[in-house]
């Protein structure tokens, strides 16, 4: 599954957004034993915040728009 493929329902089931916090965390524990609630991201080479998706890397602040919007985000988001 591409990113592209990701829907909003998928991310809605998986994770929860803290509007107040920005932070994005698993609705239930990872099958390695890591707990639900932990906010998720890993910063990459261009400083922004990854997580690992349904087999996919997929950035957060993109997946944040899809999660609060219902649509996949434009291909730049001026944030």
């Amino acid at each position: 599954m591409a990113s592209t493929d990701l829907t909003a329902q998928r991310v809605r089931e998986l994770l929860h957004y803290c509007e107040t916090t920005g932070a994005l965390s698993r609705r239930e524990p990872l099958q390695n034993g890591r707990p639900a609630g932990i906010p998720l991201g890993a910063v990459n080479t261009d400083g922004y915040l990854k997580i690992k998706l349904d087999q996919n890397t997929v950035l957060v602040h993109r997946v944040i728009w899809l999660y609060m919007t219902g649509e996949h985000p434009p291909a730049m988001i001026d944030h």
